[in-house]
């Protein structure tokens, strides 16, 4: 019945991901709502998401109660705002090196930034498609070229002989290398790879704008191990070739960037180096690493205003959201509540370190606690209603018992990075 936001399916498709932990609340409730008579006595079909749309803050009140769903708003509520922060930040950063000269160009670059995103975080995802999919070719055309610049460099070293070996990075002529493993970091690394990779509250606005509702979990699995080859091949060639040189933003590295070309020039004192007569195609990939992560949050920036202020607008109006969120001038005053605030706090502290470490703490509940929770709470529910209890997305591990030791990891995760961030 396609008009009843309930589709069986009964392909065979193996056990759990973090898509069927998200989804699998929403489609109890599809479920439930439609009734059971839609399947008659059988309990094997499997589900599968169509066009009702249910976020997760309705998921967690709805199967967590109220403490569950207050714990929830908080912290996607301070990942949001730390995310959109830390925008603030790699926008400033990068954009403070080509900023016209004044007393303060990082603040300069912030007002910039803040005159650009504030609108566009009042338009609707679908009203966004175009400039979104355009940005995530630059993403991908970025990446390889942090990946592969370091190497060319490290080859023309390795192929001449050592005294006439060119730079391609400012003076530096050889990788500076590093450790291959050092476990010290782990508390400063985990809640900033969970920052990097978590998508989990948006999941739901996400998957409506896909039409074959039937490939999400093929989708969000390609797309989580493409990230994954991504920031591993990043992390470890850019840590390996700059070393301790290495910058809180990466791609600040590449400021001085002259592949090989051009030659170095120094001021009447000699305290300024500078490189002049550089190849224009050098020239050219310096300054797209240096500004697309720029160029990249202002496209991400109205992403995470659009979700954080309609999670702030559930958690205010409570069950009567649906009688507001078709008001334009409520959801926009809602996500000029989620905008405006990180966009201040970004002038005063600048560090991208140290707000994604205090990020990625709430983001290690959003990624590990509450997805588990939902999935053990509803399946339960499901079970006791005597309806269909598995979903077309499930995955590798999709049972309570893997569910259970995801929520004890994370917990335990929560407490031993927050002891090791405060001291």
């Amino acid at each position: 019945d396609d008009s009843s936001g309930l589709t069986i399916d009964t392909k065979d498709e193996g056990e759990i991901s973090l898509l069927d932990a998200a989804l699998r609340p929403a489609l109890t409730v599809d479920y439930a709502n439609e009734g059971a008579s839609l399947l008659g006595d059988d309990c094997s079909e499997k589900l599968l998401l169509k066009e009702r749309c249910i976020e997760v803050p309705d998921l967690c009140k709805l199967f967590l109660g109220n403490l569950g769903f207050k714990c929830y708003a908080l912290c996607v509520s301070l990942y949001c705002y730390g995310a959109l922060w830390s925008f603030t930040a790699v926008f400033g950063n990068a954009v403070a090196l080509v900023a016209p000269n004044s007393s303060d160009p990082y603040a300069f670059s912030v007002l910039l930034y803040a005159i650009i995103v504030i609108p566009m975080s009042f338009l609707e995802l679908s009203e966004q498609k175009i400039v979104q999919v355009t940005l995530s070719a630059g993403r991908i055309f970025m990446i390889v070229l942090m990946i592969f610049t370091p190497l060319i460099a490290t080859i023309f070293c390795h192929s001449n002989a050592q005294s006439s070996c060119t730079s391609h990075f400012s003076q530096q002529t050889m990788p500076n290398g590093a450790p291959l493993v050092n476990f010290s970091g782990f508390h400063r690394m985990m809640p900033i790879m969970v920052y990097a990779a978590i998508v989990h509250f948006s999941i739901p606005s996400l998957t409506q704008e896909v039409s074959q509702k039937s490939q999400l979990g093929n989708i969000f699995a390609m797309t989580s191990v493409l990230c994954a080859f991504l920031y591993t091949y990043i992390g470890t060639i850019d840590a390996w070739y700059f070393g301790g040189d290495v910058q809180q933003s990466v791609n600040l590295n590449w400021a001085d960037y002259h592949g090989g070309t051009g030659e170095i020039f120094s001021d009447a004192d000699g305290q300024k180096l500078t490189w002049i007569h550089v190849a224009w195609w050098a020239r050219m990939l310096s300054f797209f690493i240096l500004i697309f992560p720029a160029i990249n949050v202002v496209s991400t920036f109205p992403l995470y205003a659009l979700s954080l202020g309609n999670d702030l607008m559930r958690i205010y109006y409570g069950d009567n959201v649906c009688l507001v969120e078709k008001n334009r001038r409520i959801t926009s005053l809602f996500r000029a509540i989620a905008a405006i605030p990180p966009l201040i706090g970004g002038l005063f502290v600048r560090d991208l370190g140290t707000i994604a470490g205090y990020t990625g703490l709430s983001g290690l509940a959003i990624a590990f606690c509450f997805p588990a929770l939902l999935y053990i709470r509803s399946t339960q529910k499901l079970k006791y209603m005597g309806i269909p209890y598995t979903t077309h997305y499930e995955r590798l591990g999709s049972s309570i018992f893997a569910a259970g030791v995801v929520l004890i990891f994370g917990l335990v995760l929560i407490i031993g990075v927050f002891i090791t961030l405060i001291h």
